[in-house]
């Protein structure tokens, strides 16, 4: 089944359950649709099921169940980049997951967690989370724990420019996905390869290699285009548009001004189809640069003004400077350094206001972690492994 015959499928058994009478599993198949809306790049729709499923949950008293919503809706918060509200309902279930000793379920919340980490530039707790989520995974033997945590070390290790580390933790994590069947997840990890390679390639042009940075982005076509093809077979119009837009992006790098313009446009297309503000503002921040260095300036300055436009309403504040920043260039080819002044102005302010930002919630992160969930017993110290081991029956998610 295709993401879509997933939903209905999900959709359908919640019509089929009888609200009265099976409110357990009815909370499941709303925290299981919630997570399907979220890998369908659908978290509003995502957040309704997750509602949804902590009504029941309260009603009833089902600690685990009312946990597993939380993580659902730490996911759907993830994929709105909403990192701080990932975090907080992330840390609701962790501790849900934690008074139920359920060790295999705090694995799977703090790579959700560990992702938020990284969305705000602390990748050094990121890779803390992941490295204790990993030996979770290996005591209790959930491989596909595993396959998670190594492609969120993958991307987390790519921002920190550890590309070979970051590489082997791709590599390892698509081959545990093989190995358990669990295709429909392939796609997103062979992406994540795709952009290492795209980010290899700035690495190469910053140090004045062009031959080898067009190898690289290159590659990254190829692998992109190769997680595309699955995600065009899952039918994930998410997945289909985000990646679609990276390889307009690669393409422009390569100077092929025309394809990335046709591939751009596209997800552009699809964005405004699943009205997602963040896939659209990226792609008029795109557009606006491919016309820019095809010397169409007044189309550029249109699609940076729509940008920043999409962006204030979404409250998009990082994407929203880079729009701000680039129309400033705009301006001055232009020879409007008045309006280029303007801009470049509202960009510093709001690149000041951004790391303001960013640094205290780094700062409430930090304190959190502090108090929660540097005390994870996988984490610190070898304590649980013993008591993990003489327990092998953990409860099934």
């Amino acid at each position: 089944m295709n993401v879509q015959e997933r939903i209905t499928a999900l959709l359908q058994k919640l019509a089929e359950q009888p609200e009265q009478e099976m409110p357990c599993e009815r909370t499941r198949t709303f925290t299981k649709l919630a997570m399907q809306y979220a890998y369908a790049g659908l978290p509003r729709d995502g957040l309704a099921a997750v509602k949804q499923a902590l009504l029941l949950a309260k009603l009833h008293d089902f600690e685990f169940e009312r946990a597993q919503a939380l993580t659902a809706a730490a996911m759907c918060h993830h994929i709105r980049v909403d990192h701080q509200m990932s975090i907080a309902c992330g840390l609701d279930a962790y501790l849900g997951f934690a008074a139920l000793n359920e060790y295999g379920q705090m694995g799977h919340t703090l790579t959700t967690l560990a992702a938020a980490c990284q969305g705000l530039q602390a990748c050094d707790l990121a890779e803390q989370a992941l490295r204790g989520c990993l030996s979770i995974a290996a005591h209790t033997g959930d491989k596909f724990l595993e396959a998670r945590c190594r492609n969120t070390l993958g991307l987390t290790l790519t921002d920190c420019r550890r590309f070979d580390e970051a590489e082997q933790e791709f590599i390892s994590s698509r081959q545990c996905l093989i190995e358990l069947g669990e295709l429909v997840h392939v796609p997103r990890v062979t992406i994540n390869m795709g952009e290492l390679c795209a980010k290899r390639a700035d690495a190469a042009l910053l140090s004045g290699d062009e031959i080898l940075a067009k190898t690289l982005f290159l590659a990254s076509i190829q692998l992109a285009r190769d997680g595309l093809k699955a995600a065009l077979a899952d039918g994930n119009k998410f997945e289909i548009g985000n990646t679609t837009a990276s390889i307009g992006e690669y393409y422009f790098f390569l100077k092929d001004i025309s394809t990335a313009r046709l591939l751009i446009a596209q997800s552009h297309e699809i964005g405004c189809e699943l009205k997602h503000a963040r896939m659209i503002v990226n792609c008029e921040h795109w557009l606006g640069r491919i016309e820019m260095a095809d010397g169409r300036l007044p189309e550029a300055a249109a699609h940076f003004l729509n940008a920043i436009d999409r962006a204030r309403q979404a409250d998009l504040r990082s994407p929203q400077q880079a729009a701000h920043q680039y129309l400033a260039v705009c301006y001055f080819e232009m020879n409007q350094p008045d309006d280029a002044n303007a801009q470049d102005s509202l960009a510093t302010e709001m690149k000041v206001a951004f790391n303001n930002a960013n640094q205290e919630a780094q700062r409430e992160l930090r304190m959190m972690w502090s108090n929660y969930f540097s005390h994870h017993p996988m984490i610190i110290n070898n304590e649980a492994n013993a008591n993990l081991r003489a327990d092998p029956n953990q409860r099934a998610a």
